[in-house]
C-alpha cells in the first residue's frame, strides 16, 4: 500500500499545475483582448474610475 501517498502527491501537483495553467490562460486572454483593442484604434485602460486612452 505504498502507492496511495504517491497518488496523493500526484493529484496535488496536478491541481497546482491546473491553477497555474488557468491563471496563465486568463493573463493571455486579457493580453489578447488588449492587443485587439489597440489594433482597432486605441487602447482603453480603465483604472480607478478614470479612462486613460493610450
Amino acid at each position: 500500500m505504498n502507492r496511495s501517498p504517491h497518488w496523493i502527491i500526484r493529484t496535488e501537483i496536478y491541481s497546482i499545475y491546473m491553477i497555474i495553467l488557468q491563471s496563465t490562460f486568463e493573463y493571455v486572454s486579457c493580453l489578447a483582448a488588449a492587443l485587439s483593442a489597440s489594433k482597432s484604434g486605441g487602447l482603453m485602460i480603465r483604472s480607478e474610475g478614470s479612462d486613460l486612452v493610450a
